[in-house]
């Protein structure tokens, strides 16, 4: 199973967040890279036999606990997300 988080969450982490020894930490606290796990819809109605119309994928939604501030899952979850806009973690 692949973990999954917005091109914004990758852009996040790919800026301000190194790899520590026990996951990734913030770049300028060292403090740990917190996550949430939020389920969302993604693609599109089913038109043909086949297609695979919405789907609900879980997406990590990535904070610094000393620089951010936690996202609101409740406003989050349900919400649809355009494939093009998703990127699977390593």
């Amino acid at each position: 199973m692949f973990m999954y988080a917005t091109i914004e969450g990758k852009k996040f982490i790919e800026n301000h967040a190194k790899q520590g020894t026990g996951g990734w930490v913030c770049k300028t606290t060292d403090a740990p890279i917190q996550q949430i796990t939020v389920q969302h819809t993604t693609g599109s109605p089913a038109f043909e036999p086949g297609d695979l119309g919405v789907q609900n994928v879980d997406v990590q939604h990535l904070w610094c606990p000393k620089c951010g501030k936690k996202p609101d899952a409740k406003k989050l979850q349900g919400s649809h997300i355009a494939e093009m806009n998703l990127v699977r973690l390593h």
